[in-house]
């Protein structure tokens, strides 16, 4: 390719807080039509997720502590499930696309996934104090979960890495940038790379 044929890429203006959420929400075209996410749609859903977490366990707080109610036990384990559908579908819908964007798959993520639920099983386990474990298998599901543990942090930590990175500039396997266009800056909407 001659340098005069080279594409020049100019990137969009960042989106805000409410846009991200409105492409989150919007934009998911399902399994067979993966999308990409941008930096600024990922750390502004993030942040969407802090606060409305902080903002459930604030009114857990004032609903326990301060107004004497009983929301703890399965009351409570039920209410945070049911609260945490939306929030953990956005973390993960959004990881997708992040990892989509810089032209990984999305196997990245199931390899911290599936180790974080398989090594939660053996968890009633390893609350027993060493000198109360009574069989040889209570002690293999309590190093089996800690692999599985360990496996869930490397890959997590891999994926962190990748959603760090820059858009892919044009087409990767996954579709057209979210970022960058080769359109001439024309309005606010665009700004130089």
């Amino acid at each position: 390719m001659k340098a005069t044929d080279e594409k020049h890429y100019v990137a969009r203006r960042r989106l805000t807080f409410c846009e991200a959420l409105k492409a989150a929400f919007t934009g998911w075209g399902g399994p067979k039509n993966p999308r990409r996410v941008r930096r600024s749609e990922y750390w502004q859903c993030m942040l969407a997720i802090v606060i409305y977490y902080a903002i459930f366990f604030a009114l857990r707080y004032l609903l326990e502590d301060v107004m004497g109610w009983n929301v703890s036990g399965w009351l409570g384990v039920i209410i945070f499930t049911l609260f945490s559908v939306i929030p953990v579908g956005l973390w993960v819908m959004e990881n997708y696309g992040r990892l989509h964007d810089t032209n990984h798959r999305d196997t990245w993520l199931q390899g911290f996934i599936a180790p974080l639920l398989l090594g939660t099983i053996a968890l009633p386990f390893m609350s027993k104090p060493i000198g109360t474990i009574q069989s040889p298998s209570d002690g293999i599901l309590i190093g089996a979960s800690g692999v599985l543990f360990l496996i869930a942090g490397v890959f997590a930590v891999i994926c962190f890495v990748f959603c760090l990175k820059d858009s892919d500039k044009g087409e990767n396997d996954y579709g057209p940038s979210p970022k960058y266009t080769t359109i001439e800056p024309e309005n606010d909407y665009l700004e130089e790379e």
